[in-house]
């Protein structure tokens, strides 16, 4: 997300923590020129944004460290791989070349989505490895206080929308936050720092304000760590207030801690969890993958749900199962909609059920789709059997994908439900954004292929390819739909 300054942090910019950003994958002469001058290797400063398991077992080698076994496939990164399996990270010093480790991490979860990492160095001088949120987490850059200098690893040229995520306000921002938060717990920090022996690692999970982001990245993370046996002695797990699905009761074989039982006011959550990491002398990664949402998971997960869900709700999704085809349909009126779809929702369900007279829609969506709805809901003939599942909790949906025959959806958030119940659809959106073969819409095992439908792209200047709305041929969605329930 595009970070928006409040009023509250603006006397944090007026005085610049970052003089020099450098986006090290475009690096030009002058800038290759002034790092020298400072003493800087730009080419131990790339070895630091690589994130592979060789480069790691090379650090850890010439370390003193003897690597562990490699990592297996569909892992977690390789940086977040080591800190589990040896209690520290590994860098090379980007003046000297030395092998140096790092046992000292610094939360900065700004709020449900911009959740850094600072992992603290010091050889020639301090510096700051900055992970941020992605899929999976990745190396950001490196921050150097000294020089007030930033180094990025982000490619911005191929991946335009990460300027905008993570430039230089971003990283301007949170070195802020980073520099605020040290000075208030000024003496915590000494004594963290200052500690000889080894720190307890501690996971965190659950403070992902995205359901898909949550599953994909984090859950099938715990699930990793859970078959590879990463659960060591000396690891602990933390577990947020965006616990959505009960990590608890998806996975009995680890203990989790609860931030929000611990700390009830979450006013403040981004230092309270700062200077818990601090007082207790944990070292904190946030685990997340690059590999699919097993089968296995996804079984866990619907088990849960099911336990979630009462005899009432259950009753009107039986009664729903009875309609053939039961259409699942989401609705999305913000970034990235289809500008037609209730001209076009209305049309392609009134055709189906022209075919179908017995068929069934539920539609989908946050709450504020309440409107769209209601205007869908004039355009159908009072005989077509309709479901609200806007106001449905997390469980309530996922089960109720269960029984659907199959879904028409935006690209998006909303598909992880149908997702984790493996059901069939067709996904639309603009032509810059999708695949033009079936394919599997959120990484998962096993996972049915989605049919893409694309439309064309409405280019707006204040908007990218992540969130041009477009326009769709409400047939093509149709043509579509038929041919599945025809292979039902």
């Amino acid at each position: 997300m595009l970070l928006k300054f409040t009023d509250k942090l603006t006397k944090l910019f007026k005085i610049k923590n970052i003089t020099h950003f450098i986006k090290l994958i475009y690096l030009s002469d002058s800038e290759k020129y002034w790092l020298g001058r400072k003493g800087y290797s730009w080419e131990k400063l790339s070895q630091i944004g690589r994130d592979d398991r060789s480069s790691e077992k090379t650090y850890q080698a010439q370390s003193g460290d003897p690597p562990e076994s490699g990592a297996a496939a569909g892992s977690i990164p390789a940086f977040q791989q080591t800190l589990i399996q040896t209690g520290c990270l590994f860098s090379p010093c980007p003046k000297c070349g030395k092998i140096i480790s790092s046992n000292q991490s610094f939360c900065i979860f700004v709020n449900s989505h911009d959740q850094p990492i600072f992992y603290r160095f010091n050889c020639c001088e301090e510096l700051y490895l900055v992970v941020v949120r992605s899929s999976p987490q990745t190396k950001l850059g490196v921050y150097f206080p000294d020089n007030k200098l930033f180094v990025s690893f982000e490619d911005y040229k191929t991946k335009p929308h990460r300027e905008k995520y993570y430039g230089v306000e971003t990283c301007e921002y949170y070195v802020s936050i980073l520099l605020s938060y040290l000075k208030r717990s000024r003496e915590k920090v000494s004594r963290y720092i200052s500690w000889a022996g080894p720190k307890k690692i501690i996971g965190l999970s659950g403070f992902e304000g995205n359901h898909g982001h949550h599953i994909f990245d984090e859950i099938t993370a715990l699930q990793y760590l859970v078959d590879n046996h990463h659960l060591r002695e000396k690891m602990s797990f933390m577990v947020g207030p965006k616990d959505y699905l009960d990590l608890a009761n998806i996975f009995p074989e680890i203990e989790f801690s609860h931030f929000s039982k611990d700390y009830p006011d979450t006013s403040d959550l981004p230092y309270t969890l700062f200077e818990h990491l601090l007082i207790n002398n944990l070292l904190a990664v946030r685990p997340t993958l690059r590999g699919p949402l097993r089968e296995k998971t996804a079984q866990r997960i619907i088990e849960v749900a099911k336990t979630k869900v009462s005899e009432e709700f259950l009753a009107i999704i039986h009664d729903s199962a009875k309609c053939f085809p039961l259409v699942w349909v989401t609705l999305r009126s913000h970034t990235r909609c289809w500008v037609s779809q209730i001209d076009g929702l209305v049309k392609i369900i009134r055709e189906i059920h022209a075919d179908f007279p017995g068929c069934g829609v539920v539609f989908d969506g946050i709450k504020a789709e309440q409107p769209t709805l209601e205007a869908i809901l004039q355009g159908l003939p009072a005989g077509i059997k309709s479901f609200n599942g806007l106001h449905c909790n997390f469980y309530e949906t996922l089960i109720w994908t269960n029984y659907i025959t199959f879904f028409i959806a935006p690209l998006g958030n909303g598909t992880l439900f149908t997702s984790i119940t493996n059901k069939p659809g067709i996904v639309h959106t603009h032509a810059d954004w999708s695949s033009k073969e079936p394919y599997c819409i959120n990484n998962r095992e096993n996972g049915v292929l989605a049919i893409p439908v694309t439309g064309t792209p409405i280019y707006a200047k204040d908007k990218d390819i992540f969130s041009y709305d477009y326009e769709l041929d409400w047939k093509s969605v149709l043509h579509e739909a038929r041919t599945l329930i025809n292979k039902m």
